[in-house]
């Protein structure tokens, strides 16, 4: 358990500092994107020089708010 915290505190570290570094954040879903289609828009972002990137809920949100970002922290929460 302790090594799974430890492990975590860590992803949230790294996940501030990419937040405190970034120009824009932009939160989507991709729930019914097909294969292909997930492909594609990965493609299109990276040639446009942006990452996309799928981070568990809990611990995205626990790195916005603790960088001051708690507008964000919460959209999507509810389904």
């Amino acid at each position: 358990m302790e090594l799974k915290r430890r492990t975590e505190n860590e992803l949230i570290e790294e996940l501030k500092g990419i937040i405190a570094a970034a120009r824009t954040i932009m939160l989507v879903s991709y729930r019914g994107l097909t294969i292909e289609q997930d492909t594609r828009l990965r493609r299109l972002l990276r040639e446009h020089g942006c990452k996309y990137q799928i981070y568990k809920h809990t611990l995205l949100e626990r790195a916005l708010i603790e960088s001051g970002h708690t507008n964000l922290a919460y959209y999507g929460a509810k389904d």
